[in-house]
């Protein structure tokens, strides 16, 4: 959440059930229950004690949904180095793989992007490396006729209105998804600032 600015964070438990419940009663969320709602959000709320104890403000939730695809990815990716295996393409549902070394007859594997609607964006080569593609709009919130995408700042409260793709490389699968939220929340121009100062990520 630090080096995101606060726009990724596992805390936005709360705020995620609050619109999930506005939009099955096609409502709105009033001001007054955000900003009730977000007094729960923040990771620096969370306090780590020794013996694995995490201490939260009552109500506070902690969902790993946004990184969820890629942690598990990380631990794949290990596990196929440790039984020796060098030359692999992980891919969970087209939005989070890893690259294990290259394909026989090729430099790198060779991805194709698509924008969540099925138009080409473009190709990426990778290698030894790990991409996660987040959309804003990929599932919506649909209140009253309008769309509100599921992507939540965290610092605001408010879901995400603009169709956006964001695509971000990384050493890691879980750093890519979540560096992939943030780029989606800072916009392109912030949001790039951001991950170039991160060793070896692109967006």
């Amino acid at each position: 959440a630090r080096s995101t600015q606060g726009t990724f964070d596992v805390t936005v438990g709360p705020l995620m059930l609050l619109w999930r419940e506005a939009a099955h009663r096609q409502t709105i969320p009033t001001r007054k229950a955000l900003r009730k709602v977000r007094g729960m959000v923040g990771s620096e709320k969370i306090h780590l004690l020794p013996q694995n104890t995490v201490v939260r403000k009552p109500g506070m939730a902690i969902d790993f949904g946004g990184i969820g695809k890629g942690y598990a990815l990380d631990h794949l990716e290990r596990q196929l180095k440790q039984q020796g295996i060098q030359h692999a393409l992980l891919d969970f549902g087209q939005s989070s793989l890893w690259a294990l070394g290259a394909p026989p007859d090729a430099p790198g594997w060779r991805i194709l992007l698509q924008h969540s609607n099925g138009t080409p964006v473009g190709v990426l080569t990778l290698r030894d490396q790990a991409l996660s593609i987040s959309a804003s709009m990929g599932q919506v919130f649909e209140i009253k006729g309008r769309r509100y995408g599921h992507v939540l700042d965290p610092r605001t409260g408010q879901p995400l209105q603009r169709d956006l793709l964001a695509c971000v490389i990384a050493p890691t699968a879980t750093q890519a998804e979540a560096l992939s939220k943030a780029l989606l929340i800072l916009g392109e121009h912030e949001g790039i600032a951001l991950l170039q100062r991160f060793p070896g990520v692109e967006g």
